[in-house]
């Protein structure tokens, strides 16, 4: 009843909610609907009794996730739900402190699993990357790095140009020309834009004392981005030993079809006079 439409990469997902205030609480933390499109994927999304104890919100709502008969529980149960294909509809229901504190980041990560369930068997060549992008020129950067290597400040530092992301992006390798492309995900993040452009490097950060880029290649950068993959997990489905290979072979491609390079960086602009240099 109370609902409204998040779009990612061409595919649609509907968050409908039982009430107004929480509807219109999320529509504010996603900066508002981004699509008419009929849904991909439907989110059904109730609250459980506030009185529910809680001991500790999970990191993950991928590795957390654990079968309960035909449906899904969270560790912790915070969350519990079904999934149900030929409807193409999730049923959830999830405790208050999911959507009521900062912890809404933890809570996108059901969006993630319906965005997967939404693409199919074309996630491979549509993945969500944990990463900063920012369009400038008209051309693509995409930067990427473990937790705390600066992702949110490359982006507060390239605030001259569109900054599409700090956390979530999408590099789309369907087409013969890669592309960098935007998600309405991560909304504590509030200066975003939505938009587009081919995929010139992608740049693995480190902290330094003075700027510096090199072009970098092998297993690490591959290891490395294929970390930083949402897994290839629908709404329905489960971690799975093979889903990290598959983040490889993911990976694998990306480092096949651009550039990478490690990006050595300081607290400062100059870094894209560096980037310059390689994109000349």
């Amino acid at each position: 009843m109370f609902k409204f439409n998040l779009k990612a990469g061409g595919k649609t997902v509907c968050l409908d909610f039982r009430n107004r205030w929480l509807r219109d609480n999320m529509l504010e933390y996603f900066m508002g609907q981004n699509s008419d499109a009929a849904p991909d994927v439907r989110l059904k999304i109730r609250l459980m009794d506030r009185s529910t104890e809680i001991d500790i919100v999970p990191d993950s709502l991928f590795h957390s996730k654990r079968r309960d008969g035909d449906g899904f529980t969270i560790e912790g149960g915070m969350m519990s739900g079904k999934y149900t294909p030929e409807r193409k509809t999730a049923e959830l229901l999830i405790h208050p402190v999911l959507v009521e504190t900062s912890a809404s980041r933890v809570f996108e990560q059901i969006i993630y699993q319906a965005y997967v369930t939404a693409c199919g068997e074309s996630y491979g060549s549509m993945p969500l990357v944990h990463s900063s992008g920012v369009i400038k020129d008209s051309r693509g950067y995409l930067f990427v790095g473990a937790s705390e290597a600066g992702k949110s400040t490359a982006a507060a530092l390239s605030s001259d140009y569109k900054i599409i992301n700090d956390e979530i992006c999408i590099a789309d390798l369907s087409n013969s020309e890669p592309e960098l492309v935007s998600t309405p995900f991560n909304g504590l993040y509030r200066i975003k834009e939505s938009g587009s452009a081919p995929l010139a490097g992608i740049f693995i950060l480190k902290k330094a004392a003075e700027h510096g880029i090199v072009p970098v290649s092998g297993a690490t950068p591959i290891k490395l981005i294929a970390s930083q993959l949402i897994p290839p997990v629908g709404v329905g489905d489960f971690m799975q030993s093979e889903d990290y290979l598959k983040q490889i072979d993911i990976a694998s491609e990306l480092c096949r079809r651009v550039p990478v390079y490690e990006l050595s960086f300081r607290k400062d602009p100059g870094f894209w006079k560096v980037i310059e240099r390689i994109s000349d």
